[in-house]
């Protein structure tokens, strides 16, 4: 076992919700929704484009 490393800390589904809901920007809660809901980082959400989202199945 590793020592040293701290769990990070997580945000409750009620977080999550007062996160989206002060969020005006549209582009912003979409970034935020796409993070929560599919794992993905900060730098991978920035770099994601349209083209990379089948229009059919919608995976990312």
């Amino acid at each position: 076992m590793i020592l040293g490393h701290k769990l990070p800390t997580v945000l409750t589904a009620p977080e999550i919700g007062r996160l989206l809901d002060a969020t005006p920007d549209i582009k912003y809660k979409a970034m935020f929704a796409a993070m929560y809901s599919s794992g993905m980082r900060v730098s991978e959400v920035i770099h994601l484009h349209y083209d990379d989202i089948p229009a059919k199945t919608n995976p990312i």
